[in-house]
């Protein structure tokens, strides 16, 4: 990235800078609690896209499957569940790794999610987004990554010689961003290295 250009640096929240688990865990948490009808691991990712994209929110869809799949647990056991049977916790060091980038770089958050996730990762690691000078939740634009349109937001009210750096775990939203002349930086999921990032970006 060249020096004399604003830089900005985004990251993803969700596999980058806070572990994911198993979506496998809600799965089955789900179906153990539904008594009319099993949930599918594709009908659960078909779900979230439209409740990240917020266009469904997590409480009408907790009120279909209460309907619709005999959901026997209450509100505020389901929101419960979803958030800590997904979210787990911040990678090591990334902290660190955010306070030392500042000084240097604009720090971006464009994160697919929905309000839940980030109201319950707020309160779990309530210093984490206040490294950040703009952050783009998906769930209050209508779009989510790879979809060009949010990448668009981002980069709306920036210069048009700005440099965007994206630090992603899925392979999709790296190949959308480089084709906007992104910058990126491909991580495995819940294996982001903050040291390794440093010592490359610091």
């Amino acid at each position: 990235m060249n020096p004399k250009i604003n830089k900005i640096i985004v990251f993803d929240l969700g596999g980058v800078l806070i572990k994911l688990k198993n979506p496998d865990l809600f799965v089955s948490w789900l179906n153990k609690n539904c008594f009319r009808k099993k949930i599918k691991k594709s009908f659960l990712e078909l779900s979230f896209e439209e409740i990240h994209r917020g266009k469904v929110s997590v409480k009408k869809w907790y009120n279909s499957l209460v309907e619709n799949c005999g959901l026997k647990v209450n509100w505020k056991e389901f929101k419960e569940n979803f958030c800590k049977l997904h979210l787990d916790n911040e990678i090591k060091g990334v902290e660190m790794m955010l306070e030392s980038l500042k000084k240097k770089y604009r720090l971006f958050l464009l994160s697919n999610t929905c309000r839940e996730h980030i109201e319950y990762c707020k309160k779990k690691f309530p210093k984490l987004f206040t490294y950040f000078n703009r952050i783009f939740f998906s769930y209050l634009y209508g779009f989510i990554k790879p979809e060009k349109e949010i990448y668009q937001i981002v980069m709306k009210k920036e210069n048009k010689d700005s440099q965007f750096l994206l630090v992603d775990d899925t392979q999709e939203n790296i190949i959308k961003a480089q084709k906007l002349h992104w910058h990126t930086f491909k991580v495995c999921r819940n294996k982001f290295n903050p040291q390794e990032f440093l010592s490359l970006y610091g």
